[in-house]
């Protein structure tokens, strides 16, 4: 000891003491720990500290507090002299309350790092608690204290003796309220108990409350082994379902329940924790930060929850309470159905795409229906392997085949090379399957039949084989041979799946999705690592949270999602499902790097320049929107989506004959689809011609009636005086879909024209209730913001008006639509000088001249430059 000189004490407990000390030999400070006097003589005692000394020792990890040397002097005191760190301990700090929610996270993602390289060398920390954490003034944390450490499956430790030894027969290692239920039983532990207990520190750090209290000892004990905490959304505002989730993984109370390893802890975070609010940490041996370290994903992509940039019109007369919505359903990836997360290592040269059509079923067996409703899903899974191939995702031809064109047509509106199709049918007992490979020239290639006997695993190699061989006899290079293995070896987990996927077909039948996700977790109870049915169950989550509103489901999809790619993270597909998640929470740049790595992967991926587009145009960056969806166009010429993704684009931007020209290109691809027809006359009728747009929506009517389409629809009824009928018509899109605001404004509107004032009032807390459901899943969504706040200024609330279209402004404060949104808004409040201000900034970013002529709320602005400029070029058209 002749080497240090202590100068203070800096602790104390139990086994021993820590101080502050100098190194005289390299003039620095370090920490001593001490084993107590009492037990200086204890020989256990003293192996335990030394085998705390060698536990730390071997990990070297910025989050770990490092081992300089350890003194163990025959008849002397034994001790451990450590790296000092100065800082608090997190205890210290959980004193003054619930920490910064970005600092929790940072912490937990800091022990996270250091026990994922704890675990990587056999340690298990076991008492994992805020006294063993130093945050330093840097906001980082440091473990210390291994001296309940052990290695895992009873090694031995290197001098020889084994831990079990350690620990006084009876005696409980570890501290009660971090303990998990295993440890506090006197069960062996793995690294799965020291996630609990990061879950106890991470809860107590987020609500500044312990997760399991108790008077006594066995009080603390029996709430970790029977109590299950609190929602830490229900214990402090601002909380989400995500978090809840989170620590809900974390405290499980049986290890399987729990995440299974520290680097997925790790990617949990990563998705919470924006990568500008946490330096990405060291995790030792190579590990990835991001959290990608999973297999199968999910992409959210075409759906109509996220209704950016609806273009509200005004009636010519009257009140000034009155605005009817054009709406145009944005395919925004941010908030769609989830495809199928049925993917394995993707091709890196352009690929030939390739669509599995749903396969017939007419035998009358309900066994077959479950055969038939897994084959696309297992065909995809497995042809995904094959060298050129690219599947595109059941949800896009789900959505071709319920537009009810045939095969040849589907692989046309797809931009498809080929699309399989099939069915099953019985004969003389046995279940037949014949598939064909099908051409957009409608040339086909029938294949089989396929006996359906034994494990129906066998009975998908075998089609896949077959298709294999017949995309080889087509000239596609690299199919002929062997596809890759099933995504499950269990045949019970895959009739659950199969099951499940059928029940998903159908979500408008009532209780479907709920027997889905039912069905889901039986195939993942038989196969944890079953990647297909994770993504399965989070699809059938975001199907809850589409349907409801409620964000409690996004949470419960996120999780699944995360398991997903737990299990097969190294593909494309996963890094779109991440960069189609953090869109959708409206963290940007993160959404753009996952983007480009899908590039980078699959450079022929149009999926990956939509979203870019979506992305751009949540900025308001058009020309880089329009240019990514035409780079997504020129990958696929004849799809549909492309075209409609720059459409949208040109729509957003104000430029209305560029869009036009777009939406027309989409009807010559798809001349018997409704959405072509439907947002052509959306364009039109924002340039005013409205018997035109008529016209279009009565084709898109003809062919398939759409809530989006009567509400412009009930908005030309409403610009014509007849708000009688324009309430009728909104009533029935309300009825279709009653989750979308603007469709409860729309009604809101007819109603107030009609002198229903109560009526008008419940619609817009309705629209606004709406509005802020959506806020809950992406907080800086301008454009719900724009709309929540209109409704309030409609309902008379103000100061709740003014502080929403605040925030839609910062964040897009060139947008058109958010800055003649806030004109209304300002309007409505009395507040002219603003009003007009901010409608002459609309006006230069591209604001509709024609949305302006038509709001009535806008008429006090007479006088005002921009108005009256708007106004005279429409009494010199009059004129002319």
């Amino acid at each position: 000891m002749s080497n240090y000189r202590l100068e203070r004490l800096l602790g104390a407990g139990g086994m021993g003491s820590v101080h502050l000390a100098r190194d005289l030999s390299l003039d620095r400070p370090v920490a001593i720990k001490f084993i107590a006097p009492e037990k200086a003589g204890d020989a256990a005692a003293r192996r335990r500290l030394v085998r705390e000394a060698r536990a730390a020792a071997a990990l070297e990890h910025p989050n770990i507090c490092g081992v300089l040397e350890v003194i163990d002097e025959p008849g002397g005191r034994a001790c451990i002299v450590m790296q000092y760190v100065e800082g608090q301990t997190l205890a210290e700090l959980l004193r003054e309350g619930p920490l910064e929610v970005r600092l929790a996270l940072s912490l937990a993602a800091d022990l996270a790092s250091a026990l994922a390289a704890a675990h990587r060398r056999g340690i298990i920390h076991r008492d994992l608690k805020p006294q063993n954490v130093i945050v330093t003034p840097e906001r980082r944390a440091k473990l210390l204290d291994f001296g309940l450490a052990r290695h895992a499956d009873l090694r031995a430790v290197p001098d020889g003796t084994t831990t079990t030894n350690l620990t006084a027969p009876g005696a409980i290692a570890g501290t009660p309220p971090y303990m998990s239920p295993e440890q506090a039983r006197q069960l062996p532990v793995d690294a799965r108990s020291d996630l609990f207990a990061l879950g106890a520190v991470l809860f107590e750090c987020l609500t500044g409350v312990r997760a399991f209290t108790g008077s006594t000892t066995l009080d603390e004990l029996s709430q970790v082994l029977h109590h299950e905490p609190p929602p830490v959304s229900a214990l402090r505002a601002g909380l989400t379902t995500q978090h809840d989730e989170l620590c809900r993984r974390l405290l499980a109370k049986h290890p399987d329940d729990r995440f299974q390893s520290a680097e997925e802890v790790l990617g949990a975070l990563r998705v919470l924790l924006p990568e500008s609010a946490h330096a990405h940490p060291a995790v030792g041996d190579g590990a990835p930060w991001s959290g990608a370290t999973t297999r199968g994903a999910a992409r959210l992509s075409d759906s109509a929850l996220a209704m950016a940039g609806f273009r509200p019109f005004r009636a010519r007369r009257a009140a000034l309470v009155a605005v009817a919505m054009l709406t145009l359903p944005i395919a925004a990836a941010a908030f769609a159905g989830f495809p199928s997360w049925w993917r394995t290592p993707a091709p890196r040269s352009p690929a030939i795409v390739i669509g599995v059509l749903p396969f017939g079923h007419e035998t009358g067996n309900a066994d077959d229906e479950l055969l038939a409703a897994g084959l696309p899903a297992a065909l995809g899974s497995r042809l995904e392997s094959l060298p050129m191939l690219r599947v595109l995702p059941l949800a896009q031809t789900r959505e071709a085949v319920r537009e009810g064109a045939d095969p040849a047509a589907v692989a046309r509106s797809l931009g498809a090379a080929f699309v399989v199709d099939g069915a099953l049918a019985r004969s003389n007992g046995v279940v037949e399957v014949r598939p064909g490979l099908v051409g957009p020239d409608g040339r086909r290639r029938t294949l089989g039949p396929y006996v359906a006997a034994g494990n129906p695993l066998d009975l998908h190699r075998r089609i896949a084989e077959g298709i294999a061989a017949a995309l080889g006899a087509e000239g596609v290079a690299g199919t002929s041979g062997e596809a890759a293995a099933s995504p499950t070896r269990d045949a019970d987990a895959f009739m659950y799946y199969s099951q499940a996927r059928l029940f998903l077909e159908r979500t408008d039948v009532p209780g479907n999705a709920d027997h889905a996700i039912s069905l889901f977790r039986r195939a993942i109870e038989r196969d944890r690592q079953f990647a297909l049915a994770h993504a399965g169950l989070a699809e059938a989550y975001w199907q809850q949270f589409r349907e409801t509103r409620n964000p409690e489901w996004t949470g419960r999809a996120l999780a699944a999602n995360l398991d997903a790619l737990r299990i097969d993270p190294n593909q494309a597909e996963v890094r779109l499902s991440l960069g189609v998640m953090y869109s959708g929470q409206g963290r940007h740049d993160d959404a753009v790097a996952e983007a480009n790595k899908v590039l980078e992967l699959q450079p022929e991926n149009d999926d990956a320049h939509r979203l870019l587009s979506d992305i751009h145009i949540a900025r308001s960056e058009w020309d880089a929107a329009a240019e990514a969806a035409q780079r997504a166009i020129a990958l696929r010429p004849s799809y549909w989506r492309n075209h409609n993704q720059l459409a949208q684009t040109y729509y957003r931007a104000g430029r209305l004959e560029d869009a036009e020209r777009a939406y027309r290109r989409l009807i010559e691809l798809q001349p018997d689809s409704a959405r072509g027809y439907q947002g052509l006359g959306t364009v039109l009728q924002a340039a005013g011609r409205n018997d035109e747009a008529l016209e279009k929506y009565e084709e898109a009517i003809s062919i398939r009636p759409s809530a989006f389409t009567l509400s412009n629809v009930g908005t030309l009824y409403f610009w014509r005086g007849n708000y009688e009928k324009a309430a009728e018509v909104y009533e029935k899109a309300v009825a279709l879909n009653p989750n979308t605001p603007s469709f409860h404004g729309n009604l809101g509107d007819a109603y107030a024209r009609l002198g229903l004032a109560a009526r008008a009032a419940e619609a817009y807390r309705r629209a606004a209730g709406q509005a802020e459901k959506l806020l809950a899943v992406n907080e800086n969504d301008a454009a719900q913001l724009a709309a929540l706040a209109r409704y309030r200024a409609k309902l008379g609330e103000r100061t709740a008006a003014g502080a929403a279209i605040a925030r839609a402004l910062a964040a897009r404060p060139a947008d058109r639509q958010v800055l003649y949104t806030a004109a209304i808004v300002h309007a409505l409040a009395g507040d002219r000088r603003a009003a007009c201000d901010v409608l002459g900034r609309a006006l230069e970013n591209g604001a509709s001249t024609e949305e302006i002529r038509r709001a009535d709320e806008l008429r006090p602005l007479k006088g005002c430059a921009a108005y009256e400029r708007v106004m005279g070029d429409r009494r010199n058209t009059q004129e002319e």
